[in-house]
């Protein structure tokens, strides 16, 4: 696994950059702000804390961002191409969420910020897709979410080193 966190850094770094940049174009940014919404979020402290302190929580408000602006994608396109961008939004928005539940809380305001435009420029069929779409992520997470928490709660199984620390990280002189 340490052999490849280079790799797991990389994910991270380029879907908070993609997801940034999904949700300023879904707000109606225009492509100077895209990129720079993009780059600003590949850039942002707290994804480069969450990466230095050996932490992969920091890829899943990116994936919530890209999940967000698929769905608002979904609402506003005519056709059949719809379904499956909503399928691949609320996918990834219950991955997210599933690992990391309160990013639903801290990108509140900015995920209504995409959803509320996108359902007043969508026809009929886009706000009933946005509906079953918010109603299968919410089915999926009741069902995923206490099963996540009890494995969380039960106990965490010690590593032969030696059991892991609140931050799920070993010393490096164990190693």
């Amino acid at each position: 696994f340490p052999g490849y966190w280079n790799v797991a850094v990389m994910l991270a770094v380029g879907f908070a950059g993609l997801g940034t940049a999904a949700a300023a174009a879904a707000l109606g940014v225009g492509p100077r702000g895209v990129l720079i919404a993009g780059l600003l979020g590949a850039l942002c402290r707290p994804l480069w804390f969450e990466a230095l302190s050996a932490r992969f929580n920091a890829i899943y408000p990116g994936l919530l961002l890209l999940g967000a602006a698929l769905g608002a994608w979904a609402i506003r396109r005519p056709g059949w191409p719809r379904l499956p961008l909503m399928a691949v939004g609320v996918a990834l928005g219950v991955g997210a969420l599933w690992v990391y539940p309160p990013w639903a809380l801290i990108l509140l305001p900015l995920l209504v910020a995409i959803a509320l435009p996108a359902l007043r420029d969508g026809d009929e069929a886009g706000r009933a897709l946005f509906l079953a779409g918010v109603l299968l992520a919410g089915g999926l997470l009741l069902w995923l979410l206490p099963e996540a928490v009890e494995a969380r709660v039960t106990g965490q199984q010690c590593l032969r080193l030696r059991c892991p620390d609140r931050y799920h990280s070993v010393d490096v002189l164990d190693l």
